[in-house]
């Protein structure tokens, strides 16, 4: 029997958009939202709007990366070249520059699914020519994944469209999903092995299913072993989640170690929507989930006019708002573990004092999310840099440090302390392309050698380490 997994219903409900004020100001036009209010997203961005070190997943149906408002925010895999049919970084993936599409199709047309399709292919992008004769409730789910890429990391301060959570961040594509919202179960474990294995730090999963899978359920203990946090919908049938269960939402639910982070939906007067699945084992978190703007699939040529635009309702829109926080927080904390960033998260939430804590939990788990408290529990527990022996001065005077590269003597990169944390010698430091991560050593002769370690970089690099 084919198993499959179904894409969360598109309520497709009258466009409204919330005032209110807010402390952080964007430029872009549709930035008010009363889902960015409640859960003090634009306080957040007092403190931070992310990092582009930070990269999530979105295993969805494929969003829109040639998006205007969101093109600047995707995730490129640099070791690959275009086009030349080579897998130039041998990751078992041909020409997969903007991530990787999983769906089994026909690509050359001739009415069989041979080998060389079995595994899917490079085009991320989710098609439009097959729906331009539908009705626009069947059209509404080709936008999904554009919409829960948008909440999560649309491009801020460009005066386009609204922002997202993350305005500085990678998306990082992959397609589980035809437009017809099903596909082989298999493919969601295969997305996640993608997923870690090219460097995400977050994989958002706006999916569901059924069917409970072992093959998914050694993916997800993979990804969390390797450090990646992971945030599930609960599912919009109304459905009792201890009876009924979903995936992956529930993978954890009978584990001591929570590895899914489970999200409910509210409207916008803070009431569990009547769509939202509940049930603690399950939900840990909710966000709001009703009347939600967000970007759309931008194929002007073939009739998709409008790049922006909504209400979208469903937990499949709650879930990005706590993705986006989590990538704010890892942007602050990048070396922090998924049981770290989810205390983050879970900590901080609002709680209004409930009749029936048991009842609360299944609705709402720990509380609504509340993002600008998050950032500052993970900006507050910034450890100060204790500086390292001869550049202690150096560090204190003048915050930044010159690193040269021993093998020609000349000065390669200058690095700025950001966040800076000691942490069995390894700190963070800004560099002008973003924040680093670097392994510190002494070497001989009194001085120093840092290693960086950021994802970004891929390769370790060796440098000594001088106060100038």
């Amino acid at each position: 029997m084919k198993r499959t997994i179904l894409l969360f219903c598109c309520i497709f409900l009258p466009l409204f958009y919330a005032s209110g004020v807010f402390s952080a100001t964007t430029n872009d036009p549709h930035v008010k939202q009363w889902g960015f209010a409640d859960t003090q997203a634009y306080e957040a961005w007092d403190i931070t709007t992310g990092s582009k070190n930070v990269v999530v997943a979105v295993i969805d149906n494929g969003f829109d990366i040639t998006h205007p408002d969101l093109k600047d925010n995707v995730w490129k895999n640099i070791d690959e070249i275009p086009d030349n049919l080579i897998d130039d970084d041998r990751n078992g993936f041909v020409d997969d520059v903007w991530g990787w599409n999983f769906v089994v199709e026909d690509v050359n047309g001739d009415g069989v699914i041979d080998s060389s399709e079995e595994g899917g292919n490079n085009n991320v992008l989710p098609p439009v020519d097959e729906l331009l004769t539908v009705n626009d409730r069947d059209r509404a789910a080709l936008h999904h994944g554009t919409a829960v890429a948008g909440i999560i990391g649309s491009v801020g301060g460009n005066r386009r469209d609204g922002a997202g959570i993350s305005q500085d961040i990678q998306l990082m594509n992959i397609r589980v999903l035809g437009n017809t919202g099903s596909g082989g179960l298999a493919r969601v474990a295969d997305a996640i092995y993608y997923a870690v294995d090219n460097g995400a730090d977050i994989i958002n999963m706006s999916i569901v299913s059924g069917t409970k899978d072992l093959a998914l359920q050694k993916a997800i203990d993979y990804a969390y072993d390797k450090g990646v946090s992971i945030f599930a919908a609960a599912g919009n049938t109304s459905a009792f989640l201890e009876h009924t269960p979903v995936y992956p939402v529930c993978s954890d639910a009978k584990n001591s170690t929570q590895k899914v982070i489970g999200v409910s939906a509210i409207g916008i007067a803070h009431y569990s929507a009547f769509f939202s699945n509940f049930g603690a084992s399950c939900v840990d978190i909710t966000a709001p989930g009703v009347g939600i703007a967000s970007t759309l699939r931008y194929a002007p040529e073939k009739g998709f006019t409008k790049s922006y635009g909504g209400s979208w309702s469903g937990t499949s829109f709650a879930t990005p708002f706590v993705s986006g926080a989590a990538a704010l927080i890892k942007s602050i904390q990048p070396t922090w573990s998924p049981a770290e960033v989810y205390k983050a998260l879970l900590s901080t939430t609002h709680k209004t004092p409930p009749k029936d804590e048991e009842e609360y939990a299944h609705l709402y788990g720990k509380g609504l999310l509340q993002i600008a408290n998050a950032v500052k529990y993970s900006f507050d527990r910034v450890v100060a840099f204790t500086p390292l022996e001869s550049v202690a001065h150096f560090l204190k005077d003048s915050g930044f440090i010159f690193i040269t590269d021993p093998n020609t003597g000349r000065v390669s990169r200058t690095i700025y302390s950001d966040y800076v944390k000691n942490t069995e010698k390894v700190i963070q430091v800004r560099t002008k392309k973003g924040p680093v991560i670097v392994a510190v050593k002494k070497a001989e002769n009194d001085q120093y050698t840092i290693t960086t370690l950021t994802k970004r970089f891929r390769k370790k690099h060796s440098f000594s380490l001088q106060s100038q």
